[in-house]
């Protein structure tokens, strides 16, 4: 299943309640981040762009668009695309989107013509 992204956002909201005054942060995909004010701002960032993620995919989930609709739609702010962390490295903003939709309704995009989709062969002689 993938990640919950509103949870993703509560728990760096508590990774920074929890901060006190580390000075050095050593995370899993990224280098690590010296000084308490640019630690606050990576995690942040991170938090914001999960967040806005999620909040404006549920949105245009709810307008009734599809997976690859609401890919082409959001764009972060300003703000959340000139940060440094959010550039894709595992995977981008389309992905993300997706995976938000997927978490909340599945694999299906409401085209009841993809439900038993014919093999790529089979299109392809079609």
């Amino acid at each position: 299943k993938v990640r919950d992204a509103l949870r993703w956002a509560g728990y760096l909201q508590d990774a920074l309640d929890q901060l006190g005054d580390a000075e050095v942060y050593v995370g899993q995909h990224n280098w690590p981040v010296w000084g308490h004010a640019r630690i606050t701002e990576f995690i942040s960032h991170h938090r914001d762009v999960y967040k806005y993620t999620h909040d404006q995919t549920v949105r245009l989930i709810n307008a009734g668009l599809t997976p690859n609709e609401i890919a082409d739609q959001i764009k972060l702010p300003a703000s959340l695309q000139a940060d440094f962390g959010a550039r894709g490295y595992y995977g981008d903003l389309r992905h993300n989107v997706k995976a938000v939709y997927q978490f909340y309704l599945g694999a299906y995009d409401g085209n009841p013509a993809h439900l038993d989709p014919l093999p790529p062969v089979d299109v392809a002689k079609r």
